[in-house]
């Protein structure tokens, strides 16, 4: 049964992918962030799926305590479920727009 729910899981992961190639054609920064806030939210969806459908398995529970851990320790995964927090539970926006600029300096290390 659950391997058979778990397929919602992996429609969320389907359209993840999706919310990445929509980044990579974006042709502006307000569609980029349209789909970075999508991904996020998608995401997020992944886990919580998989979490609902298996929840109830106890070999399920000692796998998700290992990934669970990792979510909160590895700084990638924790910064995608705070982002996709704050952009679901605050009203501040998670992107700022900042003009951009190129600058080339050699570092101390490589003058010597």
């Amino acid at each position: 049964m659950a391997i058979q729910t778990l397929q919602y899981a992996r429609a969320e992961l389907g359209k993840a992918r999706a919310s990445i190639e929509e980044m990579h054609g974006a042709k502006s920064l307000s569609e980029f962030e349209g789909s970075w806030k999508d991904f996020l939210h998608k995401l997020e969806r992944v886990w919580n799926k998989a979490v609902n459908v298996c929840g109830k398995n106890p070999r399920f529970n000692g796998w998700k305590g290992k990934y669970e851990k990792l979510r909160r320790e590895d700084e990638l995964l924790a910064y995608f479920t705070n982002a996709r927090d704050a952009e679901e539970h605050t009203v501040a926006e998670i992107t700022a727009h900042q003009p951009g600029g190129v600058g080339i300096k050699p570092s101390k290390r490589s003058r010597s």
